[in-house]
């Protein structure tokens, strides 16, 4: 895992090691979708809304029904978005990072303060996130469908 902080202020700091329910980040989602429906099913018994966190914020998912509407949203566009979920005032954009065998491995994404989005627009952010992540599943041996995230 690695981290690197922005030298503009978020509102919120993240440090290696650091742990969020995966439910209410953009990396967390990303990684859930890169799963197949089988594990993602188990990792839904596994982890039942009576053990889930309360929402960090009012954005946060809150409801199976809702985090699975936001799941297949996010295998349709290539990434995740978490839209003040972490932090008020704080979004990320992630994609799931997969090895050699198509496994998901990881998630990369992108945090800025919600004052910035005006330079870009949520695809263009979203898909940085999903280049990165290609890119770095490439190197890990990942020879499955490429995608241009221009």
């Amino acid at each position: 895992m690695a981290c690197r902080n922005s030298a503009t202020v978020l509102g919120a700091s993240f440090r290696v090691g650091m742990r969020l329910p995966a439910i209410f980040t953009a990396t967390g989602n990303a990684m859930l979708a890169g799963m197949d429906d089988t594990s993602f099913r188990e990792w839904l018994a596994l982890n039942p809304v009576s053990t889930w966190s309360e929402p960090l914020t009012p954005n946060g998912i809150c409801s199976v029904t809702t985090l699975v509407r936001e799941i297949a949203e996010i295998r349709d566009r290539g990434y995740a978005v978490d839209d003040e979920q972490v932090h008020e005032g704080l979004w990320c954009f992630a994609a799931s990072v997969r090895d050699h065998s198509g496994q998901t491995v990881a998630g990369i994404g992108i945090s800025l303060p919600q004052t910035e989005l005006s330079r870009f627009t949520v695809a263009q952010l979203g898909n940085m996130a999903a280049g990165l992540a290609q890119a770095v599943s490439i190197r890990l041996g990942y020879r499955g469908e490429r995608q241009d995230f221009s």
